[in-house]
């Protein structure tokens, strides 16, 4: 959960753009499932980093038409692509097999059974739509390779997919109003004023949680500092507010660095507690 501030103080599109996807890289680096941007009354740049967040965790074949030719992509290519799972390479039909999953556009649903998506081939692939479903041209679906000649797919919701399948990204209006929807979900706040973080903190509470949400602070306020203005406190949500780089070298630490130190905190945690995936 990061702020709609990270890029103040920078006005270089090129270093606002490169904010932003170090936050992207981190996240599909260490599996994160949901990046949250909570709008920060100091700055507010949140349609730029929601646009740039989406455009970065959409498959390449996809982008021109979802996102097309916009000012805040300019600097785009500054950041190094995310190599995830579901951005292949392959653009062969040959080279697909049976069962792999891939993004697709749906191009055209014409037919009274059947549609024409685009998944990043020289070829679309033929899909059966599912009874009492809504499809529109132009939107976004996880399928699933059935045949490759004829080239067929299988429309699949995307939690069955068995890799890491890219992040989702929402939008809330405060920090504390999102936490108090929380859910079942454990907060974490980070802080320089926070405990010195351990590996065994952050096993035992990602072993004993349903998902955890990591907070941040904005690049001029600290999570203690925004919560009071909100009339609340980090008490009011978790007893869990942990310095992930004590000790640090230098004055500050960048909200995009924070993010990285604590995700490779978590993951390693996660790995050594057993676990396979680590929480959003």
């Amino acid at each position: 959960m990061i702020p709609s501030s990270l890029t103040m103080g920078t006005k270089d599109n090129r270093i606002r753009a490169y904010k932003v996807g170090q936050i992207a890289r981190s996240a599909c680096i260490y599996g994160v499932e949901e990046i949250i941007i909570y709008k920060d009354k100091e700055y507010d740049d949140t349609y730029f980093m929601e646009t740039m967040l989406r455009y970065l965790e959409t498959p390449q074949y996809m982008r021109k038409t979802l996102f097309g030719l916009i000012d805040e992509l300019k600097y785009a290519g500054v950041v190094p692509p995310l190599r995830t799972p579901h951005h292949p390479l392959k653009k062969r039909i040959s080279e697909l097999r049976e069962g792999e999953y891939r993004e697709g556009l749906i191009k055209d649903i014409s037919s009274k059974r059947g549609m024409s998506i685009d998944i990043g081939l020289d070829r679309r692939a033929s899909a059966v739509k599912q009874p009492n479903t809504k499809y529109k041209v132009g939107g976004r679906v996880t399928t699933r390779i059935i045949s490759n000649n004829p080239l067929k797919v299988e429309l699949v919701p995307r939690s069955e997919v068995p890799d890491y399948w890219g992040y989702e990204v929402r939008i809330v209006p405060s920090m504390s109003g999102m936490l108090k929807k929380r859910g079942s979900s454990t907060i974490v706040f980070t802080s320089r004023k926070g405990k010195e973080v351990s590996i065994r903190d952050l096993g035992q509470i990602s072993s004993k949680s349903n998902g955890i949400v990591f907070v941040f602070g904005s690049p001029a306020r600290g999570v203690e500092e925004i919560l009071s203005g909100e009339g609340c406190k980090t008490s009011d949500f978790s007893e869990h507010m942990y310095n992930a780089i004590p000790g640090q070298g230098t004055e500050t630490v960048r909200l995009e660095e924070a993010v990285h130190a604590t995700l490779a905190l978590y993951n390693l945690a996660v790995r050594q507690n057993g676990q396979k995936e680590i929480g959003a």
